[in-house]
């Protein structure tokens, strides 16, 4: 295989011909032949001995050439990204195949790679970094904390009140009729956690455990189940439990259960010590995303469509596996939180545009500082998108460096990955010329 041009298009296209010689594509046309002759059968011919020639004089010329092409635009699309050194942001497509005169196969691949734009005054923004102050109110709330994670559930025969958590069991019904995702047993409901549709948890206080409530509720006109919005239920509840939080004193035994302290004194001076540590992180970090953001305004080229497609489509690949393991469909996941799929899949585009305005802004950074990879960060086996990703992280830091942040990489090296994953699918020819890829819910629940 050779290459015969690398052109740019617009919309960061690239077009790339490729050439594979006449005795490779032949080769690839027997062996088509071979897999293909055993099913073909022409009088006077006994089957499966028909020669190549004759099935082709009988058949027409593209009888083998067409897949022996898809085979080939397969096969050399590896060595054809390599030699070229294009690296696309999402699965390439094919805008055509010629068999030239001397039996040569021309592939014209169609790659859309990672947008550029020139960039200045990166090392110039004058942006205010914030101090998060910590107050006494904030320790006030963390020693709480302690006291609530040393607490415990103690059952109770009084009435139930506001925070307690009652375990019931209940079944709805519309019109006497019970209704689908209507009903739970041995279900635990925190009163006043507003888990439930309004109305409901205040209809059970003053109750005892083993008390049977008719809770009436209406469900709301823009309820996420559209045959259950506007309607008026009757729950059947039964209250198994009653229980209430037993909370430990705030004293040194406190200290001594949930630290490494002996006196409440020195727990509550560590805490402000962590807290104080915590919020310098915050506000470095609130720092360094308004950096980064400022640069991403900077960027003006438009991120291609196929691209953020390409990424949204694998996200929502991802997303619904990850459902599935809970036997949940995004379908029903998008309906429990109140929304759409669509509405995922726009917030997931939004997500990658950032994204690749932040490739932008650090691939213009590296261009424009002359930095090069680091060694032993390049991959024999994909040297170009190593390179580039080195170069990146030289970029990320130069600006750490200069504005006195400090970010993390995780998501964009993520990002990348999802990407190179992206330049290794194989291409499927278009006749177009456009790329191409080869728990239940309870209604009586409202979303928090």
């Amino acid at each position: 295989m050779t290459i015969k041009s690398v052109e740019k298009q617009e919309n960061f296209e690239v077009h790339i011909v490729a050439v594979v010689d006449a005795k490779t594509f032949n080769s690839a046309v027997d062996k088509i032949y071979r897999k293909n002759r055993g099913s073909i059968q022409i009088p006077g011919f006994r089957k499966g001995k028909v020669p190549r020639k004759i099935i082709e004089q009988f058949y027409g010329a593209t009888i083998f050439t067409d897949d022996a092409a898809d085979q080939c635009i397969r096969e050399v699309f590896p060595e054809v990204l390599k030699e070229s050194g294009v690296m696309p942001e999402c699965p390439a497509g094919v805008e055509g195949t010629n068999i030239a005169e001397n039996g040569d196969l021309e592939i014209t691949y169609v790659c859309t790679v990672m947008p550029e734009q020139e960039l200045t005054g990166y090392l110039d923004l004058q942006i205010e970094k914030k101090e998060i102050p910590v107050t006494e109110e904030d320790v006030d709330q963390e020693m709480k904390n302690y006291q609530l994670r040393a607490s415990r559930l103690v059952e109770s025969t009084e009435p139930c009140k506001d925070q307690d958590v009652v375990e019931i069991d209940f079944q709805g019904t519309i019109d006497g009729v019970p209704f689908e995702g209507g009903s739970a047993s041995n279900y635990a409901l925190k009163l006043g956690s507003n888990t439930f549709i309004p109305g409901f948890e205040d209809q059970l206080l003053g109750h005892s455990a083993g008390d049977a409530v008719d809770v009436t509720i209406t469900f709301p006109e823009d309820y996420q189940e559209a045959s259950l919005a506007g309607k008026e239920a009757v729950f059947h509840t039964l209250i198994q439990t009653v229980k209430y939080t037993d909370m430990p004193p705030m004293d040194d035994e406190l200290a001594k259960d949930v630290s490494e302290f002996d006196t409440l004194e020195e727990l509550r001076a560590d805490t402000e010590v962590q807290l104080k540590k915590q919020a310098a992180v915050n506000a470095n970090n609130q720092y360094g995303i308004a950096i980064l953001q400022a640069l991403k305004d900077m960027v003006t080229v438009e991120i291609p469509a196929q691209i953020l497609d390409y990424n949204v489509s694998q996200e929502r690949e991802d997303t619904e596996k990850k459902l599935n393991s809970y036997n949940l469909t995004l379908d029903v996941y998008a309906r429990q939180q109140g929304v759409t799929p669509a509405a995922f899949e726009a917030e997931w585009r939004k997500e990658f545009e950032e994204q690749y305005k932040e490739f932008i802004v650090l691939d213009a950074i590296a261009k424009g500082e002359n930095l090069e990879a680091d060694e032993q960060d390049i991959e024999a086996d994909n040297r170009d998108f190593s390179i580039r990703e080195s170069k990146r992280r030289k970029a990320l830091k130069l600006l750490e460096k200069h504005y006195g942040f400090s970010a993390n990489m995780g998501e964009e090296e993520a990002g990348a990955e999802a990407m190179e994953e992206a330049s290794d699918e194989e291409p499927v020819e278009a006749s177009d010329g456009e790329p191409v890829e080869a728990p239940d819910e309870q209604p009586a629940a409202e979303e928090e």
